[in-house]
């Protein structure tokens, strides 16, 4: 019973110990780092997508016009040409 309560005793000073002094840094480190991913997220992350988003609808704009310019009349000429191709079944 009494080596119950010595281990029971420096279990809990050590750990009480061991959590003044390193939890203080491990809470730094952790607070320090949290910090530094939402400044990211705020400050640079969010604005750089949003632009992205912009220049990219610009771009597909301006992609669709040319593939609706190019391509488009081709697309339509080949439909035309192979739309009078007909199967007969044979026997």
């Amino acid at each position: 019973m009494n080596s119950r309560t010595c281990y029971e005793g420096c279990k809990g000073c050590c750990y009480k110990l061991m959590t003044s002094l390193c939890g203080l840094c491990i809470a730094m480190y952790w607070g320090i780092t949290f910090a530094y991913i939402a400044f990211y997220h705020i400050w640079f992350a969010t604005p750089y997508l949003r632009g992205f988003s912009i220049f990219a609808g610009s771009c597909q704009k301006c992609i669709g016009t040319i593939a609706n310019c190019c391509c488009a009349p081709i697309c339509e000429a080949c439909g035309i040409c192979l739309s009078n191709i007909a199967m007969r079944k044979m026997s």
